[in-house]
């Protein structure tokens, strides 16, 4: 009876809408049509740069040709058909829409404009959450750690990410609210099998979902792991294709709307085009941070350096966010001044891994790009200590 009545329904409908359909295949677009006997006008809505249709399960010989391929795709090719592109997003925190846009559609030529003002995504920047860079609701943890495999489906988790995630969460608990809203997004689905476990353990009530599981959904905070290291148990390679599918790299960084706390080992991740871009653009917001930050996280003490940034911040940590411009700066003035904030880090210590990094990156010692670095000075900002670990002058 109620199939009857919903069909008969149909079979007045004169105007279709189809959301999110990217994710919709032509062949279900025809046959809808096909059974809309008066049907005048569709209105359909999905955006290209994010997921299409799953064809993975399907053999590659069917992923083309018979109709499978996403509506939007064939829509916006065709010459008949009128299209328009919305360009405001209302989900995100402003500073997210503008990196987000940097990282996945300007690109293409196209861009995002934020259409939500920073004072209605204030949950994480007006918390005592200790973010690494004051009011920048981003959080770019870089775990280097060894990933194992599943024998049975071959899926990927990190036991360290695991752990990073726990904390994190833990963390957003206790500085915000156990009724927080926050969702943890995994590339793999082992690793959202191994943390759901985690989480049913402690008993919290963490929603745990895949990329894929995802799209066309949002929430307030989002924990996105990675899982990929170059550490790894046997063959299981450096790179995946998941990073270099840059609609699962869009969708995946385009979820949260007040803060987004990435984990994962950032090397790997610039193998993708859109994350590299993400990481580039971030990167002059906030700083990347490793394991240390979860220290801080546990230790509730935290302060700021005149810079906003978290204090004390690991020399390990602030050298690598800044390595890139240190190359840059020093080709184009043969010498560089790296400002940096340690803490009661000894200033020995500094110095070793400053040269052991260069030495690392480039390759080379006392050259860098064919210029020689005539000079190279440490500004060590923050609390000076006193006796052996003590900061000496720079």
């Amino acid at each position: 009876m109620a199939e009857e009545m919903v069909g008969n329904a149909l079979l007045d409908t004169s105007v279709l809408i189809f959301d999110e359909a990217t994710q919709g295949s032509f062949a279900e677009l025809a046959n809808l049509v096909c059974r809309l006997p008066k049907l005048e006008k569709i209105l359909v809505t999905g955006d290209k740069y994010q997921l299409g249709v799953h064809l993975q399960d399907l053999p590659n010989s069917l992923h083309e040709g018979f109709g499978l391929e996403s509506m939007v795709q064939q829509l916006v090719g065709s010459s008949l058909v009128r299209h328009t592109r919305l360009v405001t997003c209302y989900r995100m925190h402003p500073l997210l829409v503008h990196i987000v846009s940097y990282a996945s559609y300007e690109q293409h030529g196209e861009s995002l404009e934020p259409g939500t003002a920073e004072e209605d995504r204030t949950l994480l920047t007006l918390s005592s959450f200790p973010l690494p860079m004051q009011n920048v609701p981003i959080v770019l943890l870089n775990i280097i750690s060894t990933r194992r495999q599943d024998s049975v489906s071959h899926s990927l988790t990190n036991d360290e990410h695991t752990t990073s995630v726990v904390n994190l969460v833990s963390a957003l608990y206790n500085y915000i609210s156990p009724d927080v809203s926050l969702v943890v997004i995994c590339l793999y689905l082992y690793q959202k099998e191994c943390l759901q476990k985690e989480f049913e353990n402690l008993g919290w009530n963490v929603l745990v979902v895949s990329v894929d599981g995802y799209q066309a959904q949002e929430s307030d905070l989002v924990v996105l792991v990675t899982t990929r290291s170059r550490r790894n148990i046997g063959n299981l390679g450096d790179t995946s294709d998941f990073l270099r599918d840059d609609c699962r790299a869009t969708v995946a960084l385009s979820r949260a709307k007040h803060g987004l706390f990435l984990v994962g080992d950032v090397e790997i991740l610039r193998s993708g085009t859109v994350w590299n871009r993400f990481l580039d653009k971030a990167s002059e917001y906030t700083h990347i941070v490793g394991s240390e930050y979860l220290n801080v996280l546990r230790s509730g003490r935290c302060k700021r350096d005149r810079f906003g940034q978290l204090s004390p911040l690991m020399a390990e940590v602030y050298l690598t966010f800044r390595m890139r411009s240190l190359l840059s700066l020093s080709k184009k003035y043969g010498q560089t001044t790296v400002e940096m904030s340690v803490g009661e880090m000894n200033r020995a210590r500094v110095v070793h891994l400053l040269t052991g990094m260069l030495e690392e990156k480039t390759g080379l010692t006392g050259i860098m790009g064919g210029i020689q670095i005539k000079t190279l000075t440490l500004f060590i900002i923050g609390k000076t200590a006193t006796g052996n670990n003590g900061l000496e002058g720079p």
